[in-house]
């Protein structure tokens, strides 16, 4: 029995039948030393974004600095777990099901042990809630994530050198490529991507790619739930909530409606119920609404599963 341990450090080492144990070795100079960037930035901002292990990954708060050097001499990527807009029954997907896919993807970075930041952005109409800058990742790693949380694309940047790569559909695998990017003024409006820093600043920057090519991509990336400003001033705050109908319609209710429509995001103002006629969630007449289901052509016709139809609406919210 080892009495004296206090030169002693425990080491994890493989036995002859492939399990492993825990042993006692004795310290050296080089038992705490720590390993260094794979790339050239300071070990201290190493330490603080490389991956910390299994199970130990977790969000990091970066300064302007070091944004600004992680985006020159780092690995980071760019993933969102919104849904696709080139896939129609990601579309459907309720906000609330999409709180739980980015929740989802959160934890999986956290098991996989990479450091994250969160990342706000707005390229044309959409704007992003919820996407990540993942740190000290490599591109297959993060063309994994891409495809399990079915996005059309990811973003991945090797110090400076930038890829839009895309994950599923038609064009997955091909990719678009750029290399270095700019920071922008806080006055800029659209196409950018924003970082908050550790002091509540905000950091604004695009990574350069041929944007005549990747606008349509990159609104795709950073789709989830943002909508346009003529909407907006109607009193919609996103798609798919319901509100009351305005005084003088002869309709109960509206919701904003979007769909993708030959690859191009479409929104509608869809109006349903009738004023001064009670509807399943008053009357609750299992009769009346097999009825109504009957006439309509059943809650699978195209018209149930068509966004900009009434139909789609009623059967959501459960109003027939």
């Amino acid at each position: 029995m080892i009495k004296d341990k206090s030169k002693l450090v425990k080491k994890k080492v493989q036995r002859s039948d492939g399990h492993m144990t825990t042993v006692w070795v004795k310290m050296t100079k080089d038992t705490f030393k720590k390993k260094k960037p794979a790339y050239d930035i300071p070990q201290e901002l190493y330490d603080k974004i490389k991956n910390q292990g299994e199970g130990h990954g977790h969000e990091v708060d970066l300064t302007k600095e070091e944004i600004d050097t992680l985006l020159k001499k780092g690995k980071v990527g760019f993933v969102s777990a919104g849904r696709n807009p080139n896939d129609p029954e990601d579309m459907k997907l309720s906000d609330a099901e999409i709180d739980i896919r980015d929740g989802q993807l959160k934890k999986d970075l956290k098991q996989k042990g990479f450091t994250y930041v969160k990342v706000n952005g707005k390229y044309g109409d959409e704007e992003e809630s919820f996407m990540v800058m993942v740190n000290d990742i490599e591109k297959d790693s993060m063309v994994n994530l891409g495809k399990k949380y079915n996005q059309d694309s990811i973003i991945y940047s090797d110090q400076g050198n930038n890829e839009l790569i895309y994950t599923v559909g038609d064009n997955e695998g091909k990719r678009h490529k750029g290399s270095g990017f700019n920071l922008l003024d806080q006055e800029t409006e659209d196409f950018y991507t924003e970082i908050e820093t550790a002091k509540g600043k905000k950091v604004k920057f695009s990574l350069n790619f041929d944007f005549s090519k990747l606008v349509k991509a990159l609104k795709n990336l950073m789709l989830k739930g943002g909508i346009p400003d003529r909407y907006k001033d109607k009193g919609f705050t996103k798609v798919g909530v319901k509100k009351r109908a305005p005084d003088g319609s002869d309709k109960k209710w509206q919701v904003l409606a979007k769909k993708v429509v030959n690859g191009e995001t479409k929104y509608k103002i869809v109006s349903g119920g009738y004023r001064g006629m009670d509807d399943y969630t008053q009357h609750k007449d299992e009769d009346r609404q097999d009825n109504f289901w009957s006439r309509m052509g059943g809650k699978n016709s195209a018209k149930a599963n068509d966004p900009f139809s009434p139909l789609y609406w009623h059967k959501k919210f459960g109003t027939w």
